[in-house]
């Protein structure tokens, strides 16, 4: 395979880094991934480059990318936001897909990106779409739930009045800020019609043992919007199974 490192340009002016892999031979079609939110583009225990390269392998062309605030891309923590998730996607769709079908891959955040962008843009040139541990309601499903991790951080912040006097809640073990911005347009997406976007061409693959995305959410959105669903005996990133969820990415996306 060839690969390929390069900086694109956001509108509103942040650089992100982009790793694109170029199978040898003939191009099945292009993949898009994005990751999570505190993570970056070969995920932390790298199992993001496994399915990269899988895929690669297997005659895809595959593209990844930092957001801004993480990685190699420029910005930090507080610039971090779902519409800057949104556009920072749109980006790479806009630089690297040229009237085109391609699929999108989104993990955790990474998920709800994709969601946002499908529902923001209508855009029917994505065909299939893998998604894992997705927080689909990010409030309720994720940020304040009270069975999730980073819950107690944020909602102390809110109860104390920090959030208001900072301006950001501090998610401690990742060490990052969640701003109120991020948490306000949380609140005010439309996600139960932006999840009709994604309705039958859909795999999403969730952990059972999840702290980051409560899997019952995802369990009954993937029956309400016809989503196919497959659970592991795993936590969020899958890493514990990411051979098996290697095999039912490249299923789906074959198929």
């Amino acid at each position: 395979m060839k690969i390929i490192n390069e900086k694109v340009k956001t509108p509103d002016n942040f650089e992100l880094d982009v790793e694109m892999r170029i199978p040898e031979g003939e191009v099945k079609k292009t993949v898009i991934m994005s990751h999570g939110l505190t993570s970056y583009k070969e995920g932390r225990r790298n199992q993001f480059l496994q399915i990269a390269n899988a895929l690669c392998d297997d005659g895809f062309k595959v593209i990844q990318y930092d957001f801004r605030g993480h990685g190699k891309s420029s910005g930090t923590d507080l610039d971090v936001c779902p519409f800057s998730l949104k556009t920072d996607l749109e980006t790479i769709v806009n630089n690297y897909i040229q009237n085109e079908d391609y699929y999108l891959f989104g993990f955790s955040f990474g998920g709800f990106a994709t969601c946002e962008y499908l529902f923001y843009t209508n855009n029917k040139s994505v065909k299939k779409v893998v998604l894992i541990g997705p927080p689909l309601d990010p409030i309720n499903s994720s940020l304040l739930n009270p069975k999730e991790f980073c819950q107690p951080e944020i909602q102390e912040a809110i109860d104390s009045g920090s959030l208001d006097k900072n301006g950001y809640a501090y998610w401690s073990s990742k060490n990052f800020r969640v701003s109120k911005r991020f948490l306000n347009e949380c609140y005010e997406f439309d996600y139960k019609s932006a999840m009709k976007s994604l309705s039958g061409r859909t795999l999403l693959l969730q952990g059972k043992n999840d702290k980051n995305v409560d899997k019952d959410f995802n369990e009954k959105y993937s029956k309400e919007y016809d989503f196919k669903y497959i659970e592991f005996d795993a936590s969020h990133s899958l890493w514990e199974k990411i051979d098996d969820a290697i095999n039912e990415i490249k299923k789906y996306y074959n198929d």
